[in-house]
């Protein structure tokens, strides 16, 4: 037997905030070059509590808008430009397929580059 159902106008849907950080940072660190998220520990919004973040992500929400900031180190010998560029993309899309969610802007910050001998020891 299977069950349809109509939606109500006035059903809702929400989302925590928690997993649109979430979804940020997986978005990140699936570009190939992300070696890690920084701490984003000094951002004016953060410190004064104006949206929610944790180390490395902190997002901005108005109505159907995000707007990111991704704080990321990047592997030694990569394009910071490009990788900057891709790590874009990738939380504009992910946002979009995962939540519905227009991305208003997403504002890399390369915190650090890692070398092969910091990885090392």
């Amino acid at each position: 037997m299977t069950v349809h159902s109509q939606r109500q106008p006035n059903d809702t849907v929400s989302v925590d905030p928690s997993v649109l950080l979430t979804i940020a940072r997986a978005a990140a660190l699936n570009v190939k070059g992300v070696a890690r998220l920084g701490y984003a520990s000094g951002t004016l919004d953060r410190l004064l509590g104006l949206g929610p973040s944790e180390d490395g992500v902190h997002l901005t929400i108005e109505e159907e808008n995000i707007t990111v900031d991704i704080f990321i180190v990047v592997d030694d010998w990569r394009n910071l430009r490009q990788t900057s560029q891709k790590v874009q993309e990738e939380i504009s899309r992910t946002m979009q397929q995962f939540v519905g969610m227009s991305v208003q802007a997403v504002n890399v910050h390369i915190e650090d580059v890692m070398f092969e001998s910091d990885k090392n020891g």
